[in-house]
């Protein structure tokens, strides 16, 4: 796409219209000004047109023969395709489903569902050992929520406490029925305070008992500790290989086999369990266990298996103790759960690698969007992977409203209805990033057409947005037309990035336009003070920006601003103001010599020059329209100071501020001024004071003053005579 040539007859208003844009290599970008009413929005709908395949017509004279012609260096038709018009602002938000499109990547859905499945026919499996072993009928839930603090953390809990279980030497627990240990009525009875006492003396004698024995110890070496020893020892075959052993106590005679081994262990177990106060004790429990079948049921096998009670007081520690017995017996299936679930992180990891890559795209326009541009919101896509994988149609847009420090999250119809119209108009451009972006990944030659997309914005989001389409500049397959009526919006393109080269200005004449080289983007100042002491025009633009520069160093009281104000207004003195005595406030300014060649007064040069640009043709300058309000304001208080005949008034209104309005109001109450009089006066009050006093140098109020209105205006005015 090195040119677009334009080819337009009657087309939204564009009567006609023959241009050829060009983009070089390394010039991508074509901006073009063009003030309200010219032909911006014109062109932007034919190629919207375009893009959408529909014939341009003439809305105002839909029966004149409508021509469009938009074509490449080739002279083929631009493909509707690749052509994407940004309009001023759009009401629908959010991504389409074609740009999610991009995102679906088969092959890792396919990869991605291929490893769950084996992920989780693992943990089917252990959670079916673990069933069995425990009696629990809830045992992924109840391994969350001893391990991980959470009812649906199972293969977390499992990944916890794996290592734990691997170095146990025993499975003390693994045989204890969770579930008559854990019922409902069980625990809340085990809760009550008067049973929790009760137990508490159970087990204060018990422990007395374990520590006034021979060889049990609370903690170190219990009956279950001694058990497992002897059972060890005739396993191994210890004493067949003819070793004894003595246990260290009173009785400490030597044990040869293990039937002697295991009778002391029994008669010490006995001997402890036959406490009568510890029967006692029993007893009172036992008082409080036959409320309902399931506390019997648990009162039964705590009555066979005593040594159990005192792990009661601490059903937390417990639980825990149960589970890590339970996986302890269910080793095998714990490990082939966890060697599937780690080898699975691994390639979803890869997976998820892939997959970020490829939705970059969503994560870029989150950045771009919550980064750059100033809103009270910030957002986020909460279901990436899913869209990358295809398991969801569309990016999930989660919103989150800001105020100071405080965060709240809002949904997005919510959001909307507490926006500003600035604020929608940031969230409108989630569209364009979405869009772009999406072209960017497929590498999509595409074309641009940006239609003034930071009207109304603020200047901190105005930048922002200068800032995404030099980005798109910068793409070598991507081509703009930014179309604009803001002509400082103009100049910031032009400096940033376009190039003044790239920049276009549309000039209308009747019906027709054409697009020409722009005038006063650099500072149009300079140049008229280069030609102030030659250039009739330039010198008559450079009186306004002379007096605000002596406003701003010295002040409204100083002689030569007052001069000055007297050559931009009709006062009693104007016509006194000689060429010599403004080259002489010039040269006191700058501190540089010249002169004008002509006598006479200035007043007079200024209304003559005004005459000169209202008698041409075609595109006008800038400083032809500054001189064009001049000579129009001058001559309107020329004819109403003529009209109202009051010397006494007149001096007293040329000592005030906004005179041409205070004049207006005198002249409009005479009884013989003429409706016709009073219109072209009226249009002279609207269009006037911000033109001659340029908006403190921000000069686009009169740039985009259509220059056949300014030069029938000033003929209207100087028809009204003296």
């Amino acid at each position: 796409m090195g040119t677009i040539t334009l080819g337009l007859r009657n087309c939204y208003g564009i009567g006609a219209l023959d241009a050829t844009l060009d983009f070089p290599v390394d010039r991508r970008t074509v901006a073009i000004y063009a003030h309200n009413g010219s032909m911006k929005t014109s062109l932007a709908t034919a190629f919207l047109d375009l893009s959408e395949g529909r014939d341009s017509l003439d809305r105002h004279f839909p029966d004149r023969s409508t021509v469009r012609t938009i074509v490449d260096e080739t002279g083929s038709v631009l493909d509707g395709e690749a052509v994407v018009v940004v309009k001023p602002y759009d009401a629908r938000l959010g991504p389409t489903e074609r740009s999610a499109t991009l995102l679906v990547n088969a092959d890792l859905r396919n990869k991605y569902e291929q490893i769950h499945a084996v992920v989780d026919r693992a943990r089917g499996e252990l959670a079916s050992a673990l069933k069995k072993q425990s009696g629990s009928r809830a045992t992924e839930r109840e391994v969350s929520k001893t391990f991980a603090n959470h009812d649906d953390r199972f293969v977390e809990a499992i990944l916890t406490v794996y290592d734990e279980v691997v170095a146990r030497e025993d499975s003390q627990f693994a045989q204890v029925p969770h579930n008559v240990i854990f019922e409902p009525r069980v625990v809340a009875l085990l809760e009550n305070p008067e049973f929790r006492n009760a137990l508490s003396d159970y087990v204060d004698r018990y422990d007395e008992l374990l520590e006034a024995s021979q060889y049990f110890h609370r903690g170190r070496f219990s009956y279950y500790d001694a058990e497992q020893v002897a059972k060890n020892l005739r396993g191994h075959g210890f004493f067949d290989a003819k070793h004894s052993l003595r246990l260290n106590g009173a009785d400490s005679h030597e044990l040869t086999t293990a039937h002697e081994f295991e009778e002391v262990v029994a008669r010490e177990k006995q001997a402890i369990t036959d406490d009568p106060e510890l029967r006692r004790k029993f007893m009172g429990i036992e008082k409080q266990l036959t409320t309902n079948a399931s506390v019997r049921e648990f009162w039964a096998y705590v009555s066979a298996n005593r040594w159990l009670i005192p792990e009661l007081g601490d059903l937390a520690a417990l639980s825990r103790e149960l589970w890590l017995s339970y996986l302890k017996a269910t080793q095998d299936a714990m490990t082939d759960l966890v060697a599937h679930y780690r080898a699975a992180q691994d390639q979803l990891s890869h997976i998820k690698g892939v997959a970020a890559n490829e939705g970059k795209l969503w994560q870029r326009v989150i950045e771009i969007f919550n980064q750059r541009f100033y809103v009270p919101f910030k957002l986020e896509v909460t279901n990436q992977l899913d869209v990358v994988l295809g398991l969801a149609d569309l990016p999930n847009l989660a919103f989150t409203f800001i105020e100071g420090e405080h965060e709240a999250p809002v949904a997005r119809d919510e959001l909307v209805t507490a926006l500003s119209q600035g604020e929608r108009r940031a969230l409108y451009i989630l569209n364009v990033l979405f869009e772009v972006e999406a072209r960017k990944q497929a590498g999509m030659p595409t074309l641009f057409v940006i239609d003034d997309i930071a009207d109304s914005f603020d200047y901190r989001n105005k930048y922002a947005i200068v800032r995404y389409l030099e980005e798109i500049h910068r793409v070598r397959h991507f081509r703009q037309i930014i179309l604009t009526h803001n002509f400082d919006f103009l100049r910031t393109l032009a400096s940033r990035f376009v190039g003044y080269g790239q920049c276009h200005m549309v000039s209308r004449t009747g019906n027709s336009i054409a697009l020409v080289a722009p005038h006063s983007i650099r500072n149009p100042f300079l140049g008229w003070k280069r030609d102030f002491f030659t250039d009739e025009t330039a010198r008559a633009a450079c009186i306004p920006f002379i007096r605000n520069l002596i406003e701003y160093m010295r002040g409204p009281k100083d002689a030569d601003y007052l001069v000055l104000t007297s050559v931009l207004h009709w006062k009693p003195d104007s016509t006194r103001i000689t060429q010599a005595a403004l080259d002489d406030i010039f040269r006191r300014l700058f501190g540089i010599t010249g002169a004008w060649t002509e006598e006479g007064s200035v007043l007079d040069s200024v209304l003559s020059t005004a005459g000169d640009c209202a008698a041409k043709r075609g595109n006008a300058s800038l400083a032809e329209k500054i001189v064009l309000s001049l000579g129009i304001r001058l001559a309107a208080e020329r004819h109403m100071v003529h009209v109202l005949n009051d010397n006494d008034l007149w001096a007293e209104l040329a000592t005030k501020k906004n005179q041409t309005a205070r004049l207006f109001q005198a002249y409009a109450a005479q009884a013989t001024v003429s409706p016709d009089a009073m219109r072209v006066l009226e249009d002279v009050l609207l269009m006037t004071p911000e033109n001659i006093h340029l908006n403190s140098f921000m000069y686009e109020p009169i740039l985009d003053m259509s220059e056949d209105h300014l030069r029938t205006l000033f003929r209207s005015v100087v028809t009204l005579g003296l």
